[in-house]
């Protein structure tokens, strides 16, 4: 009825039976406390207990903008804190914990059995802090740090969500140790700072722009991006699922960044020592870049963005398939210590910067192809669909070749390559090749449409000018032309071209020429 001034109580055991102690100024219980109602309720300035709390009681404690100090382990019904400062140890509940306060200071384990635990108010961790519920919630809706030391904060919530509304580990001195969390439903993360993270959740969501640790990231289950932009720092970053979102997503990893699920993201930036991509599916609206050796581990790999870049190289027995409208570049070599299963790169541009494609089977390049170093592509059929580029650098087919396009023979010549050899069977679907060195055909020879070969020599063994099975073609030689294997002059033939001219000198091995049109050799000819 008239509330007291203070109260301040010295026993070895506290006994409260009413429920019920207001005072207009600070409540001290010095012992332990023992609660005996349902329901209680203390309110005061400020509240301090020196021993632990126990009963089967929900504690309601309201202490306005002053401090409440709990000393000893708490073992209640539930609690209900209202304070401007909060320090507190280990916790046990059957039902909800809800911490309300400016500053709120955790010392161990907080656990509720049956229900969701709260803290509103910025949060300081003072030691190794363990929060678990039995599937209630867990919410911070305040920045969590630590004390000066990196302590350890592991939240276990069964079915519960897992949501941090602010920063974690931002404040000076107070990055977080090692965060773990675990929950079958959503966990949400703002801004993160710790030594090291895991999620086990069904969703993670990335609500902010930074995830930093100095050790590992482990992200179980699948990830969203909330935020246009999101960074992660760590050492060792896996996604075991997928990654989805409108964002974009930058990582830099000083160890070897995961991907075990899809991805489908704004744009992609991976800085890795080595990038490892197992499950094979890769969108985005916009720009992909993988900076550090990419490994393909799925049967099949499909990637869809606007400028794709590979830095360093690629590698993995996976059928690639790259749609980019941009421009694909690939800075490393490709396939080279576990070659590819095949290749199939449609873009406006493809740039080749080593030059070095393996793979064991086909390999097709729909747009321009740009030789920035000596190329060697080495698979079972290579097709160039567009124009090919040389710059004055080599291109060595090691395989049978298809060069150009049947269906657009003006847009897929091959110009400005130094020497062009093909070690097997080459069909020939666009009207020019120019090369200012040689041009070597180890294979049979099939042409498509009328072509013209230029180079300082040409070397052919079997040509069936009527490729397509649609008429024949005429075949126009710059250069000096070597027609035919004279070791083989027996497989070496010429047939079904309309018209063959040479435009220098020519060395006949091959045993039949024949063309439906006239031979003209404006050089010298010997015959082999």
């Amino acid at each position: 009825t008239n509330a007291l001034a203070s109260l301040n109580v010295t026993a070895a055991n506290i006994t409260l039976n009413d429920g019920n102690v207001a005072t207009t100024g600070a409540q001290t219980y010095n012992g332990a406390v023992n609660l005996l109602t349902a329901n209680t309720s203390l309110n005061a300035t400020g509240i301090t207990f020196n021993n632990t709390i126990d009963g089967s009681s929900n504690l309601s404690i309201s202490v306005g903008s002053g401090d409440v100090t709990m000393l000893g382990a708490a073992n209640l019904t539930s609690v209900n804190i209202t304070a401007g400062n909060l320090s507190m140890h280990d916790v046990t509940t059957v039902a909800t914990q809800s911490y309300n306060a400016g500053n709120i200071a955790t010392n161990s384990n907080y656990t509720s059995t049956g229900s969701a635990i709260s803290f509103a108010g910025n949060l300081t961790l003072n030691g190794d802090t363990n929060v678990t519920t039995s599937g209630g919630d867990v919410s911070f809706n305040g920045t969590v740090n630590s004390n000066g030391t990196a302590d350890d904060l592991i939240i276990t919530a069964g079915a519960g969500n897992v949501s941090f509304a602010q920063d974690a580990g931002f404040a000076t001195n107070g990055t977080l140790g090692d965060v773990n969390v675990a929950s079958s439903n959503v966990t949400t993360l703002s801004n993160v700072s710790a030594a090291s993270l895991s999620i086990t959740s069904n969703l993670t969501n990335l609500a902010a722009s930074d995830i930093t640790t100095s050790g590992a990231q482990t992200y179980n289950g699948a990830v969203s991006l909330l935020s246009s932009d999101s960074t992660l720092n760590g050492t060792g970053i896996t996604f075991t699922s997928s990654v989805n979102g409108t964002g974009n997503l930058s990582i830099a990893d000083g160890g070897a960044t995961t991907f075990n699920g899809s991805l489908n993201v704004s744009s992609l930036n991976v800085n890795a020592s080595s990038i490892a991509l197992n499950e094979g599916n890769v969108t985005t609206t916009g720009a992909q870049a993988y900076t550090g050796n990419v490994t393909l581990g799925a049967t099949n790999t499909t990637l869809n963005g606007t400028g794709i870049t590979f830095n360093n190289n690629v590698d993995g027995n996976s059928s690639v398939s790259i749609t980019d409208s941009g421009n694909t570049t690939f800075n490393g070599a490709v396939g080279t210590t576990n070659a590819l299963a095949s290749l199939n790169v449609t873009a406006a541009n493809i740039t080749l910067n080593d030059g070095n494609v393996v793979t064991n089977g086909t390999q097709a390049y729909h747009g321009v192809l740009d030789l920035a170093a000596d190329a060697n592509l080495t698979g079972s059929t290579i097709t160039t669909f567009g124009n090919v580029a040389g710059a004055n650098h080599n291109l060595t087919i090691t395989g049978d070749a298809v060069l150009g396009d049947r269906n657009n023979v003006a847009n897929s010549s091959i110009s400005n390559v130094n020497a062009l050899l093909v070690t097997g069977n080459t069909s020939i679907e666009t009207g020019s090749i120019t090369t200012s060195s040689t041009q070597t055909y180890n294979g049979n020879v099939e042409l498509v449409s009328d072509t013209t070969l230029n180079g300082t020599a040409v070397t052919l063994g079997k040509v069936d000018g009527n490729g397509d099975g649609n008429g024949t073609n005429s075949l126009t030689i710059i250069g000096h032309a070597i027609l035919g294997n004279a070791n083989d002059s027996a497989n070496s033939t010429i047939t079904n071209v309309t018209a063959l001219t040479v435009d220098g000198t020519t060395d006949i091995g091959a045993s039949d020429i024949t063309t439906s049109g006239a031979q003209t050799y404006n050089g010298a000819v010997s015959l082999l």
